[in-house]
């Protein structure tokens, strides 16, 4: 009886503990778009929603992110349709829409600027063959190790360790999100495509 007694007050912490994290992170993040915050997620700690993203047409979308936690965020799309080949969205990438996303804080520094096609960028399946989450890998090479081994180092790198589509906010930090559509793909008018960014898991 004891023991069930501590196991209830065990989770109701945790719980707590959640929901005093989630609050905190919401109350600091002061961009557009929602933060959303799972502490226990194995596979997505922070979740930053944006908004829509039209690929239909040439255009511009900007985007303020403010108070975000540290953590390395990798901002891309969420693309949500069906198939035209009937495979996995990420498998088709049925999106060719020319994209450019430029990042830049507010000492006007340039954190991230990719552009490029979008059926060239990553596409990360999920279980559901309907959705991806799309985004730009930063560019490298493999280095040998001293120990005989093959490494990797990153190029290019920019501030806040920006490097692809992917950064690591400061807390104090204030930056800017330009989505420009350069060349628009009629396809994508198929599809829901949202701006976001993740992280990793457990922290």
């Amino acid at each position: 009886m004891r023991q069930n007694v501590v196991r209830v007050i065990r989770v109701g912490v945790i719980v707590m503990l959640c929901g005093f994290t989630w609050a905190c992170n919401e109350m600091k993040y002061s961009g557009d778009g929602a933060l959303a915050d799972s502490p226990l997620s194995p596979s997505e700690r922070f979740v930053l929603m944006l908004g829509p993203v039209d690929l239909t047409k040439p255009g511009v979308n900007t985007f303020r992110l403010a108070g975000l936690p540290k953590a390395y965020f990798v901002l891309g799309f969420d693309v949500t349709g069906k198939s035209p080949t009937g495979t996995s969205i990420y498998d088709s990438r049925p999106i060719s829409t020319v994209v450019r996303l430029t990042l830049t804080d507010e000492q006007s520094r340039v954190i991230i600027d990719e552009v490029g096609p979008l059926d060239k960028w990553t596409w990360s399946g999920s279980p559901h063959h309907a959705e991806a989450f799309v985004y730009r890998q930063g560019e490298g090479r493999d280095v040998p190790l001293p120990d005989g081994s093959v490494g990797f180092e990153a190029l290019g790198v920019k501030p806040d360790e920006g490097f692809g589509s992917a950064f690591s906010p400061r807390p104090e930090g204030v930056y800017s999100l330009q989505i420009e559509v350069v060349n628009e793909d009629p396809r994508a008018s198929a599809f829901v495509v949202k701006a976001m960014g993740k992280t990793g898991g457990w922290e």
